[in-house]
């Protein structure tokens, strides 16, 4: 494409279609590319771009410009800026408008140009041979660096956009400015290279006479170098560049330097690779040895070769990787391949980093194990300039390269959970989708692997039908989910069909895979109202479902890690070890599965009476009876639990989800842990303490606000910032007034709201609302208006109100209390209390917790806790008890630091005292406004929480151990997100 210096004519067609020609005696740029014919079909929904022409002079091909590439856009201002000077005819006036609307929809594309255009050039340096290596009496000519030309090329380029100036002519034309800074012209492979990128479909026309005329070298080149792997199977990597290699010969000499021997391969062309198979009856030796390649052209009878000359390459009997280094130089070794390509420059380094990212590859820790030091250093040097550069501009490149090192060893992470965005019964579900959406943001892919239940629950999810017939919402995209195969499980004496169906998202390089297992029989709902056989069997088909998914090539799932949640997908651990299918698999040796507790309360464990109406439900689980001691609690033995089977058979990690908490758990003390009844967990997690790690809790920050204030914001971008809480607190106080209306409590800014939202039992601290059996009041006599915390509350500060929100506990007794008080005192301090005792979508849950002065949250113990992070996010204080995830993420607030009130004990004057402190603060309003600003700039944002997930998979699987001594950046701030999150 010539652009401006190109004497182009111009014609229409019915008004509809533009046609480019360039004049045919311009030949300085039909070397490169010459378009013999642009066609453009301007529609409302966007234009359709068609170019033919002639790559080289030699091949012609016919393709169609990609939708919303840079080529299409320069393509589009060239064209209008030819049609301006027939603007006054109607014809050409409509056209002009529908392209300037085109150009107006991707104008964020233009202003990217100039740093886009150089990361493009950077990224693609490899496809350009500057100085060809050519032959000169038996000696190479090495390769000239490029990166001068490439510098100066890219300072023009950068002026040219500034200018404004490459507007007006396709991108292509980057194929000329090239020629004009390089000594040689590109040849064929380096522009179809950049033409692949643009075009979306390309219709090649390669004839046996186009293929005589062009130079052998033009159309293939050897691999640099040649290593090997076992003596009968070697490898030369052929880099196809132009048409197929069936009119080509290949012939193939080893040479060995100690015997003088010389051996002639048998060579079989692959696509564009060649296998070269040395018979076993030469009875080659481990030594030295060179090598010659010759290839020929039937067609023309020319030939080409390449030689190892004085490099050498060892022939040896066992299979050896070098994936990065050899002889002090990095380097980039193919797949499959022997054969490798420098990696000696941060250009060249994070480049390669960025290729790997958009093909979902990882560095592994041999690869950082086998680097020498010098490499060691070389790497250790590209990391620090990646950051520097990161600090200056935004850098693709950079990015990747630093995304490889901090994600040393982990490529994908599955998930095996009951609830996930499809399904949500409490806070696992935002767990799930939370941390999944952080980490595929952080460049790691995501598979999730749970049941599509059958039936839906209530306002939490819908059913599986529903979901297949509409999709399924993915962080604010609907995915269609689809059937892709099924498998066999079985589950004791049943054996069931299962279908797998599945859900996408994808984001940048790293993608969220959901992969459901449907059976209308086993998956009917979520948890709750069938026996112990069944709820086992539940249990099994998860655990058995998720191996077999992983187990089976045909899904492509190829995740290093499996993090278990919760005890319905516990026993699959115990099941890669112990089951016969599984533990002798390639799967049992490369995957590491990792089980988190998400509340290790004795209801949550999966605990089941071995024998159910007679029947032992034991043979459920299909392993051998000397497996059954470690599924039994010690101090119950007739007990099955779950939970216990996969803490005593874990081998990597165990995690739960806040340090306190585990802490708490590995104290030996029931009542500090809030086990209920001694299940024995403790004391295994005791003994495994140098495993056990904890996380806290995160959400998405900004979609909590989002989600809290966008019916009372004034614009759809919400600025949060600590700079901004006069806004904030305006956006509360709107909220706080539609709350007050639509739960009938007196409409009046000055009250101070207190709300509680989420399931209301003992273990959230109903307890602590109730009044004291010995203590009624004299006048009335009943439970229900005896004095308690909250009517003391009320009486003290009149201006209070009260709003309790949250699926009611019918089944405990502290409930049926905390009802009845309730009731009595709504009676007495009308407008004051409100209720709504049932299921509160999380939308107005936000709501409620964003419109509050105080958040309420005084449980008895607390695993993890979400709902208190989400108060903080919206600015409101948090009431709560210090213990477990509140005390991780709640700083108690001081004239310095802190937005919180907490409280020690789990007594009623304790958090009397705490709430009536909070109250007091909030009616300064310098200190209201202060506990704002500090809620609100407090981080829990699941991003915030990623390094540490990436932190502990490292040290499970050695790759700390592989950057020790290689980058005291990385592995001194790794250290640090350790200590904070190991209990040993």
């Amino acid at each position: 494409m010539s652009g401006q210096k190109t004497n182009i004519t111009i014609s229409f067609k019915s008004g509809e279609a533009v046609t480019v020609q360039p004049a045919k005696e311009d030949s300085k740029y039909q070397r490169a590319f010459s378009c013999e014919e642009i066609s453009a079909s301007f529609q409302k929904q966007g234009t359709s771009i068609t170019l033919k022409g002639v790559v080289d002079g030699r091949v012609h091909y016919q393709g169609t410009l990609k939708p919303d590439t840079r080529s299409k856009v320069n393509l589009l201002g060239y064209l209008r800026d030819k049609l301006d000077i027939k603007k006054d005819q109607k014809q050409y006036q409509a056209i002009i408008n529908l392209i300037d609307s085109e150009l107006q929809t991707i104008r964020e594309i233009n202003e990217e140009s100039a740093e886009s255009i150089s990361e493009i050039v950077e990224v693609f340096v490899s496809d350009f041979e500057w100085n060809r290596k050519k032959k000169q009496k038996n000696k190479i000519i090495e390769v000239t660096n490029a990166q001068q030309s490439l510098d100066t090329f890219a300072a023009k380029t950068n002026n040219i956009l500034t200018n404004n100036a490459l507007r007006a002519s396709p991108r292509v034309l980057l194929f000329g400015s090239l020629q004009n800074s390089a000594k040689n012209k590109p040849n064929y492979q380096d522009i179809s290279g950049f033409i692949s990128v643009e075009i979306e479909e390309a219709d090649k026309v390669i004839t046996k006479d186009n293929l005589k005329n062009i130079p052998l070298s033009e159309r293939i080149y050897f691999a640099e170098r040649l290593y090997t792997a076992q003596p009968e199977y070697l490898t030369a990597h052929i880099v196809q560049k132009l048409g197929e290699v069936s009119d080509l010969l290949f012939f193939f000499h080893v040479y060995n330097k100690n015997t003088e021997a010389d051996y002639q391969a048998e060579v079989t062309v692959h696509d564009d690779k060649i296998t070269v198979s040395l018979p076993q009856s030469y009875n080659l030796l481990t030594g030295e040895y060179s090598y010659s390649l010759y290839a020929e052209s039937v067609l023309s009878g020319e030939k080409l070769w390449a030689t190892s000359y004085g490099d050498s390459f060892s022939l040896i009997a066992t299979h050896i990787e070098q994936p990065l280094v050899r002889q002090n130089s990095l380097r980039q070794v193919k797949e499959n391949s022997n054969s490798a390509i420098p990696l000696n420059t941060f250009e060249d380094f994070s480049k390669w980093c960025l290729k790997s990212m958009m093909q979902g590859n990882q560095l592994t820790p041999e690869q950082i194990t086998n680097l020498d030091e010098v490499g060691k250093s070389k790497v250790c040097n590209y990391y620090e300039e990646a950051l520097k550069r990161l600090k200056r501009r935004s850098s693709k490149r950079a990015s990747a390269l630093i995304r490889s090192i901090r994600n040393l060893g982990i490529k994908n992470i599955a998930m095996v959970t009951p609830e996930g965005p499809h399904a949500v019964a409490g806070g696992l579900s935002q767990v799930v989708s939370g941390l999944s959406y952080s980490l595929i943001r952080d460049g790691v892919s995501v598979t999730i692997i749970s049941p599509l239940y059958d039936q839906e629950l209530g306002s939490n999810h819908q059913s599986a039908d529903s979901l297949i017939k509409n999709g399924i919402k993915l962080f604010g995209v609907n995915s269609e989910i689809k059937r892709i195969g099924e498998i066999k499980l079985s589950l004791g004496k049943l054996n069931i069909l299962t279908e797998v169906l599945e859900a996408r998202y994808q984001q940048g390089s790293a993608n969220l895979r959901i992969l459901f297992l449907k059976n209308k029989k086993i998956a009917d709902r979520l948890y709750g109202g069938v026996s112990a056989k069944d709820q086992l069997r539940r249990s099994m088909f998860l655990a058995r479902g998720a191996l077999e998914l992983l187990l089976d090539e045909d899904y492509k799932i190829n995740s290093s890690f499996v993090l278990t949640n919760d005890w319905m997908s516990a026993p699959l651990e115990p099941l890669l070890l112990l089951d016969e299918k599984y533990k002798n698999s390639k799967l049992a040796s490369t995957l590491t599965p990792i089980h988190v507790l998400h509340n290790a309360g004795a209801p949550y464990q999966g605990r089941f009476n071995r024998y159910e109406d007679g029947e032992d439900i034991w043979p459920i689980l299909g392993l051998s009876n000397e497996h059954l001691g470690g599924f039994l609690e010690e101090q119950n033995i007739e007990t099955i639990n779950l939970t216990k089977a996969t803490l005593f058979h874990a081998k990597n990690a165990i995690l739960t989800v806040s340090k306190p908490y585990a802490e708490q758990l590995v104290s030996g003390s029931i009542a500090a842990a809030s086990l209920d009844i001694d299940t024995g967990i403790s004391q295994i997690l005791a003994t495994k303490k140098d495993k056990f790690y904890g996380i806290s809790n995160g959400i998405n920050q900004e979609v909590v606000r989002s989600a809290a204030f966008a019916e009372v914001s004034e614009s759809k971008t919400i600025n949060f910032t600590s700079e901004n809480i006069a806004l904030i607190s305006s956006y509360k106080a709107k909220l706080k007034a539609d709350i007050q209306k639509e739960f009938n409590l007196e409409v009046d800014p000055s009250r101070i709201l207190c709300v509680m939202v989420g399931r209301l039992t003992e273990q959230k601290g109903i307890s602590l609302f109730t009044p004291d059996r010995t203590t009624p009041d004299i006048n009335k006599p009943e439970f229900g208006s005896s004095v308690s915390t909250i009517s003391k509350i009320l009486e003290t500060y009149p201006k209070t109100q009260f709003i309790f929100a949250g699926p009611p506990s019918y089944g405990e007794t502290c409930f049926r209390e905390f009802e009845e008080h309730i009731n009595y005192l709504m009676s007495k301090f009308p407008k004051s209390i409100a209720t709504r005792f049932k299921f509160i979508p999380h939308d107005l849950a936000i709501k409620l917790t964003a419109s509050a002065d105080i958040f309420l949250m005084p449980s008895k113990y607390e695993p993890g806790g979400i709902t208190q992070l989400e108060a903080l996010a919206c600015g409101t204080t948090v009431v709560a008890h210090r213990v477990g995830g509140l005390s991780a993420t709640l700083k108690q607030f001081k004239k310095s630091s802190g937005s919180s009130f907490l409280f020690e004990e789990f007594t009623k004057e304790s958090f009397l005292n705490s709430t009536e402190l909070a109250i007091k603060t909030l009616l300064s309003q310098d200190d209201r406004q202060e506990i704002i600003k500090r809620a609100v700039s407090e981080r829990h944002d699941w991003s915030s929480r990623v390094p540490y997930y990436l932190t502990l998979f490292q040290k499970v699987v050695g790759s700390l151990d592989s950057l020790k001594d290689f980058s005291p950046l990385l592995i001194e701030n790794r250290a640090q997100l350790l200590s904070k999150v190991s209990i040993s």
